[in-house]
């Protein structure tokens, strides 16, 4: 009964550590958005909700780049991507810097960058409820 009993508990310690793996890549996959809102207004909420608590813009250009201090530890990264459309703006929000584990390809901090990201999105709804989201299937 013991060694079956480890066995199932290290079966179980897998499946969460997959689980947990799966549940961070999805959670910094980039996003598409489409709004009605200029892409100044987009920059705006995109500079108000990542660049804070220790994150800074550092480029200002498209992207227009988000970047964590290197006191963090690991350096990250989130860039915003505009481009105008007829009836509105389209944006992409992606993490381009991170590090991943070397063994399970997790990201390293992807807390960090998912919930930066986010915010950016739950920031652009509440300025634009009729926003349109998508993100590549993987």
């Amino acid at each position: 009964m013991g060694s079956a009993g480890a066995i199932v508990i290290l079966i179980v310690l897998a499946a969460v550590m997959i689980g947990y793996s799966t549940w961070l890549k999805h959670g910094i996959r980039p996003r598409t958005l489409e709004s009605s809102l200029s892409a100044a207004q987009l920059r705006e909420i995109f500079s108000g909700k990542v660049a804070k608590a220790g994150w800074s813009i550092v480029d200002t250009g498209n992207p227009m780049v988000a970047q964590s201090s290197l006191i963090a530890g690991t350096r990250q990264q989130i860039g915003l991507f505009t481009e105008s459309t007829t009836g509105g703006t389209q944006v992409r929000v992606v993490a381009l810097r991170f590090q991943r584990k070397v063994l399970t390809g997790t990201p390293t901090k992807g807390h960090t960058l998912r919930i930066r990201m986010n915010s950016f999105v739950d920031g652009v709804r509440q300025q634009d409820p009729s926003t349109r989201i998508s993100t590549p299937a993987r």
